[in-house]
C-alpha cells in the first residue's frame, strides 16, 4: 500500500512540474500543398505527427516538442525536416500543452533562421498598420513585444493557445534546419 501511494504521489509531482513549466512546440503543416515531410532526430526534441487529424493527411505534418524546461535566458533550438515534394509549408510556433489553460505557460520567441539565414522579417522590424510583424500571423492573444528580444529587439509572446505562424516555400529533397531563440516569458510580459 505504501509503495502504491508513493507511486501515485511521484506521478502527481512529475505531472504538476511538467504542466507548470514553459516549453517550445513547433507544428509544421504541408497539408494544403500535399507536402509529405520527414524529420530528423534532434537532442531534447520529441517529434511526432498531428495525431488528432485524419490518418491519410498525417504524413504532411510534423510536431516538435522541446523536451526540457525553458529558463529566463535565451536558448536556441533547432528542428530539421525534408519534404518529399515541393510546395508551401505552414510553421506554427507555440508553447507546450497543459491540461488546464492557466498552466499553458508563455514563452518569448525571436531570431528565426532557416539553414543559418534569418527568415524574412524574423527580427519583426517591419510592421503592418495593425502592429503585427509582416509575414507572420498571430493567433488569439499572441503578441509582438517591440523590446522583448535580446538587446531590446523585437520578439513574439506565445503559448499553446496563442501562437504565431508563417509560411515557407520548400523544395523536394532539400533539408531544412529551422532554429528559434526562445526563453520563458517574464510575469510582466504576460500581463
Amino acid at each position: 500500500m505504501k509503495k502504491y501511494l508513493f507511486c501515485i504521489f511521484a506521478v502527481s509531482v512529475v505531472c504538476a512540474v511538467q504542466a507548470a513549466n514553459p516549453g517550445l512546440r513547433v507544428n509544421v503543416n504541408g497539408i494544403s500543398d500535399k507536402v509529405e515531410l520527414t524529420s530528423q532526430e534532434e537532442p531534447c526534441v520529441n517529434v511526432s505527427r498531428m495525431t488528432w487529424l485524419k490518418e491519410d493527411i498525417r504524413p504532411f505534418t510534423l510536431v516538435y516538442d522541446v523536451d526540457r524546461v525553458l529558463a529566463a535566458k535565451w536558448e536556441t533550438f533547432e528542428i530539421v525536416f525534408s519534404p518529399k515534394t515541393s510546395g508551401k509549408v505552414h510553421i506554427g510556433i507555440s508553447g507546450q500543452y497543459a491540461r488546464t489553460p492557466e498552466n499553458r505557460k508563455w514563452i518569448v520567441v525571436q531570431g528565426i533562421k532557416c539553414n543559418g539565414k534569418a527568415v524574412w522579417n524574423s527580427n519583426f522590424a517591419q510592421l503592418a498598420p495593425s502592429g503585427c510583424p509582416l509575414g507572420f500571423t498571430f493567433n488569439k492573444k499572441a503578441r509582438f513585444l517591440s523590446e522583448g528580444g535580446e538587446n531590446k529587439t523585437g520578439a513574439v509572446l506565445v503559448n499553446h493557445d496563442n501562437s504565431v505562424s508563417f509560411q515557407f516555400n520548400v523544395v523536394a529533397g532539400k533539408t531544412y534546419a529551422f532554429s528559434f531563440k526562445v526563453r520563458a516569458a517574464a510575469t510582466a510580459e504576460v500581463q
